[in-house]
């Protein structure tokens, strides 16, 4: 056999590996979709994020706001950062979901504090929102 038929045996062989173990990683995906499909039938759902349920109180009264939960505030602050930030309108530049949370969070004490008493209870939350975010020097003027 000459140098370049072994040459030749050698390629097939990987090219071989290369097929056996994407077949391989193709049936353990396809375990896991099964597995997965099986909890998702059980009633099992993935965790939501922070910002999920995505700002369904942006357009709320004060007194809605002091209803709502936590989660449910914070996910608000964070979808007026989202809308500012995509605005161009925040002055931070944020990189991940994470690096806004930490000012949607911040916010959303600041917010709370702003709207604590009864005088404001029939204003629109976003209003405030807004002076709130200027106040902390999130947003331009």
């Amino acid at each position: 056999m000459t140098e370049k038929e072994k040459g030749g045996c050698g390629c097939l062989t990987i090219i071989a590996l290369i097929v056996i173990i994407s077949q391989v990683q193709y049936c353990e995906q396809e375990r896991n979709n099964e597995e997965l499909l099986k909890k998702w039938e059980s009633g099992w759902r993935p965790p939501a994020e922070w910002y999920e349920p995505t700002g369904n109180l942006c357009d709320a009264t004060v007194l809605e706001w002091k209803a709502a939960s936590e989660r449910d505030r914070l996910a608000t602050c964070g979808e007026w950062l989202r809308r500012w930030w995509k605005g161009g309108a925040t002055i931070k530049k944020y990189k991940t979901t994470d690096d806004l949370k930490l000012d949607a969070q911040r916010m959303l004490t600041e917010l709370d504090a702003a709207v604590s008493g009864p005088e404001n209870d029939k204003a629109n939350v976003n209003k405030v929102a807004t002076l709130v975010a200027m106040l902390m020097k999130l947003i331009d003027n």
